[in-house]
C-alpha cells in the first residue's frame, strides 16, 4: 500500500523495503510489479534472506542491502537476574536450567527438544530441568504435555506458558535452545547471547550467521534429536565452554546485533540512497 500509495502521490517518493520473511518471495506478476517497479531499495534482515532474491537475479545486488535485526544491549544484559523466576519454578540455585523460549509451532522444533530432554533425563546424570516457554498451536502444547506425563517427568520437564518478563526468563537459563526447522534469522538467539548464554540451535536459514560452531554457540542437525541430546550435554558437561561461548556470544552481538550497529548503517543506507554526504 505504501508502495502505490508512493506511485501516485505525483512526487518522486523513494521506497525501501525491508524483508523480514524467510519464505522465498514469489515471482508471480505482482510480486514482480511490486519489487522492481515499485521498491527502490529492499533491506534483508539476514545473508540467508539476501540470498532469496539474488541467487536467480530477481534483484539486482546493488538494489539490496543487508542490515541484521538487532536487540537493545542496554534491556538485554547479562546482569539481570533471574532469580524470581527460578523462584517461582522452586528451582535451586545449583539446578541447571535447559530452556527453549519460542512460539509453539511445528516449526520452532519443539518435539526433537522435548525428546532430547527425556533422553538426558533418562541418564538421570545431571540435576537438570528443562523449560518450555511460550504459547501458540495449543494442539501441539497438548501433544507435548501428553508425551512428559507419560514419562513421568512433569517435575523436571515444565512448561510456562506466555510469559512477559523474557529478559528474567533468559537469565535464568544456562543454556538457551533454539531447534528450529527453518528461520530467517532467528531473535530469540540473539537476545540470549546478549545475555552471555550457552547456545545451542540448529544449522537452518539465518543461524549460522550468529551462530559459529564452537565458537558463539552448537549447530546440530535439524530434526535430530540425539545431535541436539549432545550438543546440550556438551555443555552442560563442560561449564568452560559454555561460559566461552556466551562471553563469544556477547561480543558478537555488541559487534554486529545492536541498535547502534542497526541505526549506523540504516543512516548510512539512506545517505547514500539519497546522495547526500553524512
Amino acid at each position: 500500500m505504501a508502495s502505490i500509495a508512493a506511485a501516485l502521490s505525483g512526487r518522486r517518493v523513494m521506497v525501501i523495503r525491508t524483508r523480514h520473511n524467510h519464505y522465498p518471495a514469489a515471482r508471480h506478476l505482482l510480486n514482480r510489479w511490486l519489487y522492481k517497479r515499485l521498491t527502490d531499495h529492499l533491506v534483508a534482515i539476514s545473508e540467508f534472506i539476501k540470498n532469496g532474491f539474488t541467487h536467480d537475479g530477481f534483484i539486482p545486488e546493488d538494489r539490496l542491502s543487508l542490515i541484521y535485526s538487532t536487540v537493545d544491549t542496554q534491556l538485554y544484559t547479562p546482569n539481570t537476574n533471574g532469580n524470581q523466576f527460578r523462584n517461582e519454578l522452586d528451582l535451586s540455585i545449583d539446578e541447571l536450567v535447559v530452556g527453549l523460549v519460542a512460539f509453539v509451532i511445528p516449526r520452532k522444533g519443539h518435539r526433537y527438544f522435548l525428546e532430547a530432554a527425556i533422553q538426558i533425563l533418562r541418564q538421570n546424570k545431571h540435576k537438570t530441568t528443562f523449560l518450555i516457554v511460550g504459547d501458540g498451536d495449543d494442539a501441539l502444547e497438548k501433544e507435548l504435555k501428553a508425551r512428559v506425563e507419560q514419562e513421568g517427568l512433569e517435575h523436571k520437564i515444565l512448561f510456562t506458558g506466555f510469559r512477559a518478563d523474557v529478559k528474567s526468563v533468559l537469565s535464568a537459563l544456562d543454556i538457551f535452545v533454539l531447534p528450529s526447522l527453518d528461520e530467517g534469522l532467528g531473535m530469540a538467539i540473539i537476545e540470549a547471547l546478549a545475555m552471555k548464554k550457552a547456545v545451542v540451535a540448529t544449522n537452518v536459514g539465518g543461524i549460522p550467521e550468529m551462530i559459529q560452531h564452537n565458537k558463539t554457540g552448537i549447530l546440530v542437525a535439524p530434526k535430530d534429536s540425539a545431535a541436539l541430546k549432545e550438543g546440550i550435554l556438551t555443555l552442560l558437561e563442560n561449564k568452560g565452554l559454555a561460559k566461552e561461548l556466551g562471553l563469544n556470544g556477547r561480543m558478537l552481538v555488541e559487534r554486529e546485533f545492536s541498535h547502534t550497529v542497526l541505526v549506523a548503517k540504516t543512516e548510512k543506507l539512506y545517505y547514500r540512497l539519497l546522495d547526500i554526504d553524512a
